[in-house]
């Protein structure tokens, strides 16, 4: 299936298995609701595709799309590297997606392999200290603190979590039984 480029002009539309792991699927309530949007409305934000195709932002919108056998708008960007396109789709859905904190951080993990590997070349190149196109400076939590909005302390404590606290003191989509509060501390609900 493809998309409908403004002006009129047809594109194919290739997923991207990498990119589209960044994020869970939506599911249930939110993705019914999404569809019922969709259905009314039609697509009102385009679908984010690279010049070669690829879908970068919008598996939800396309997948919806798919199933209700319409043409979604797309808007074509420019990218430079498959790093820049992950890059992209995650900081366009941690700003558009309602997520939970732990949602937020649990995304940043996803990115934080490749953003660890983009710290890693940067001090390879000996370029930490510089503000080079499109490339930011700093640790990794520290790239990742930033873009989510939570400190780098936060940062690193829910990473460490992650990896090793138990399944049921995480909190989950759905399961509220336990969170951690702003300042990292356990939260009983």
């Amino acid at each position: 299936m493809g998309g409908q480029v403004a002006g009129g002009e047809a594109m194919e539309i290739k997923e991207d298995p990498e990119i589209k792991s960044l994020f869970d699927d939506l599911s249930g309530a939110a993705y019914e609701e999404l569809k019922r949007d969709i259905e009314r409305r039609g697509i009102q934000v385009p679908l984010v595709v690279a010049q070669d195709g690829t879908l970068v932002c919008g598996y939800q919108r396309y997948r919806i799309a798919k199933e209700l056998k319409i043409e979604p708008p797309i808007q074509v960007l420019r990218f430079t590297s498959k790093e820049e396109m992950l890059e992209y789709a995650f900081k366009d859905n941690i700003l558009r997606r309602h997520l939970t904190p732990f949602q937020k951080i649990e995304a940043s993990l996803r990115f934080f392999k490749l953003a660890k590997e983009r710290a890693r070349e940067r001090m390879l190149r000996g370029t930490l200290a510089e503000k080079s196109a499109g490339v930011e400076k700093g640790r990794a939590t520290e790239v990742i603190a930033r873009q989510v909005g939570f400190s780098h302390d936060l940062v690193e404590m829910a990473i460490w979590l992650m990896e090793n606290a138990p399944e049921e003191k995480l909190e989950k989509p759905g399961n509220p039984s336990a969170d951690f509060s702003a300042n990292g501390k356990e939260r009983a609900n």
